[in-house]
């Protein structure tokens, strides 16, 4: 990280122009390190969401969001794609977002191709995206 900041600061003092004052290049460095830490937790919280069955609950974890959800509230379980705004946008590939004939759904995702839609009591939505979906319903089915 030491290597990647001292980078960054050499970077911004070659390309920022001689008129600019020591501030002003200090704000860059510190700006650009700013970036590269949050790309850094990002790329972090991908790699630390899991999705576990333990005891009659269900556990999506991801260090932005939580999902505990009893596997006696689940009323309905489909596999879905995932839309195509959530594949581009969404922000920390967790949050609550808008699914087009669906609604607003609380959702974890590692998986940008498809998930599960899961439909609670209350009326409560969630889609996650395990790795092997199939296997993964057959379990939150029993």
């Amino acid at each position: 990280m030491t290597v990647l900041m001292a980078a960054i600061f050499m970077f911004v003092f070659s390309v920022a122009s001689p008129e600019m004052s020591y501030t002003g290049k200090m704000f860059f460095v510190a700006l650009f390190g700013f970036f590269i830490a949050l790309f850094v937790v990002i790329i972090f919280s991908y790699y630390r969401t899991k999705y576990v069955i333990e005891g009659g609950v269900l556990r999506a974890w991801s260090p932005f969001m939580a999902i505990t959800l009893p596997l006696k509230d689940i009323q309905r379980v489909e596999r879905t794609r995932v839309p195509v705004h959530l594949r581009v946008g969404a922000s920390a590939y967790c949050g609550i977002f808008y699914v087009p004939g669906v609604g607003w759904t609380r959702t974890i995702m590692t998986n940008f191709s498809d998930g599960l839609l899961i439909y609670a009591k209350g009326g409560k939505k969630y889609l996650i995206t395990p790795s092997n979906p199939d296997k993964f319903a057959k379990l939150l089915k029993r």
